[in-house]
C-alpha cells in the first residue's frame, strides 16, 4: 500500500499544485484586478479569456499528444511555458497587456489537466473507483492555498497574488517532471465509433449540454463571488474561509465517492448535482449576508462540483473508449469549461452593473433548475435504437 501511494505521489503532487493555482486565481485574481481599478466588465472579459482558451487549447494539445511518441513531454513543456508567460504580469501595466498574458498563459496551462486526467484513469485500469482518492489532493491544495491567501492578502494586500501564482505554477512544472507515464496500449472502441459518431448519441449530446450549462452558471461564482462577498461586507480572510469550507466538503466527498458511484444510478447522481446547483445559486442570491447560510451553500460544493465532476469522469470513460478517451477529456474541458465558462463570465460581467450580484446568481439558479428538469426527462426516455 505504501509503495502504491509513493508511485502515485507525482500525480497527487500535480493535482495539489494545479488546483492551488485555482485557489489563487478564482478567489483572488478578480480582487487583484479590482485593486488595480479594472471595471466589472473588464474583469469579466479577462476571466473569460481564461475560459475561451479552453475551447481550443485542450483539443489542440490532445491532437499533438496523439501524434507524439512521447505524449507526456508536451505536458511538461506546456507547464513550463505557462509559468514563463504568467511572469509577464510583473511588467504589465494595461488591460491589453494583461489580456495578452492571460491568453498565452492559459493556453499553455490548459494543456495539462486533460492529459493528466486521462493518464490517471489509464494507470488505475479497473480500479477507477480510486480516482477520488487521487483527485482529492487537488482539493487539499485548493483549501490550503485559499486559506493562506485570505490571511496574506488581508494583511499585505492583493499584490501578493502574482508571486504566489508563480510559486504554484513552478510546483506544477516540477510535478510533471516526476511523473512516469504508464504504458498505454491503444485499444479500439468496442463499438468502433469515431468521435463524430460518439457525439451523435443522444445521451452524449445531453451530457455535454448539461456540462456547458453547469459551467455557464458556475462562471459568476468563479469570476465574481469574492467581489460579491466583499461588497456584502466580508473580509478577505472570511472570504477565504468560505471558499475553503466548500472544498473541505469536496474532499470528504472524494473520499467516499466510490460508494456513491457503486450504489446509485449515474443518472440520479448527475441530476441531483444539477438540481442542487440551481438551489445553491438562488440561495446565494437571497441570503448573502447570513454567514451560516453561506456556509451551507458552500458545503453543497461537494455535490455541485465534486460529485458532478466524478460522475462526469465516469461518463467520459464510458462514452470515449480506448484511443478516444484523451479526446473525450479534451472535449469535456474545451466545450464545457471553455465554452460554458467563457460565455458565463462575459454575460455575468456585463449584467453585474445592471442587475447586480443578486440578480446574476438568481438567473444562474433558474437556468440550472430548468436544465436539470429537461435533462432528467430526456434521459429517462428509452435509449435510441442502434443500427
Amino acid at each position: 500500500m505504501i509503495q502504491l501511494s509513493l508511485s502515485r505521489l507525482p500525480i497527487c503532487s500535480f493535482y495539489f499544485f494545479y488546483f492551488a493555482t485555482l485557489g489563487i486565481m478564482a478567489p483572488y485574481w478578480p480582487l487583484y484586478l479590482d485593486s488595480i481599478e479594472f471595471s466589472p466588465a473588464q474583469i469579466g472579459e479577462l476571466m473569460s479569456i481564461f475560459m475561451l482558451t479552453k475551447i481550443v487549447a485542450p483539443y489542440i494539445w490532445a491532437y499533438l499528444s496523439g501524434k507524439s511518441k512521447v505524449a507526456f513531454s508536451i505536458v511538461r513543456y506546456a507547464s513550463f511555458l505557462s509559468l514563463l508567460c504568467f511572469a509577464g504580469v510583473f511588467w504589465a501595466d494595461s488591460f491589453i497587456k494583461i489580456a495578452l498574458i492571460m491568453t498565452f498563459y492559459s493556453f499553455f496551462w490548459n494543456a495539462a489537466l486533460p492529459q493528466v486526467e486521462a493518464e490517471t484513469l489509464r494507470s488505475l485500469n479497473d480500479q477507477r473507483e480510486k480516482y477520488g482518492s487521487i483527485r482529492l489532493w487537488g482539493s487539499i491544495g485548493f483549501i490550503i492555498t485559499v486559506l493562506l491567501m485570505g490571511v496574506l492578502t488581508d494583511r499585505y494586500g492583493a499584490h501578493l497574488v502574482v508571486p504566489s501564482m508563480l510559486i504554484a505554477l513552478a510546483g506544477i512544472w516540477a510535478s510533471t517532471l516526476m511523473v512516469k507515464p504508464s504504458p498505454h496500449v491503444v485499444e479500439e472502441s468496442s463499438l468502433n465509433l469515431r468521435i463524430t459518431g460518439i457525439l451523435r448519441q443522444r445521451e452524449v449530446k445531453w451530457f455535454f449540454l448539461a456540462c456547458v450549462a453547469m459551467q455557464l452558471c458556475y462562471a459568476p461564482y468563479y469570476s465574481f463571488l469574492s467581489i460579491y462577498f466583499e461588497q456584502t461586507g466580508y473580509s478577505k480572510t472570511e472570504i477565504g474561509l468560505f471558499w475553503a469550507a466548500g472544498v473541505v466538503c469536496e474532499v470528504l466527498l472524494f473520499i467516499f465517492v466510490h460508494r456513491l458511484l457503486n450504489n446509485f444510478m449515474m443518472l440520479n447522481l448527475f441530476v441531483f448535482a444539477l438540481f442542487l446547483a440551481g438551489i445553491r445559486w438562488i440561495t446565494i442570491a437571497l441570503y448573502p449576508e447570513i454567514a451560516g447560510v453561506v456556509l451551507i451553500t458552500q458545503a453543497s460544493h461537494a455535490i455541485t462540483f465534486g460529485l458532478f465532476h466524478a460522475v462526469s469522469m465516469q461518463h467520459i470513460h464510458k462514452f470515449f473508449k480506448g484511443k478516444y478517451e484523451v479526446h473525450g477529456q479534451a472535449l469535456y474541458s474545451s466545450v464545457a469549461y471553455g465554452g460554458g465558462g467563457a460565455i458565463g463570465s462575459i454575460v455575468a460581467g456585463y449584467l453585474w452593473a445592471s442587475i447586480g450580484g443578486r440578480g446574476v446568481f438568481m438567473m444562474a439558479g433558474i437556468v440550472m433548475l430548468l436544465v436539470a428538469t429537461a435533462y432528467f426527462f430526456q434521459l429517462r426516455k428509452k435509449p435510441e435504437p442502434t443500427a
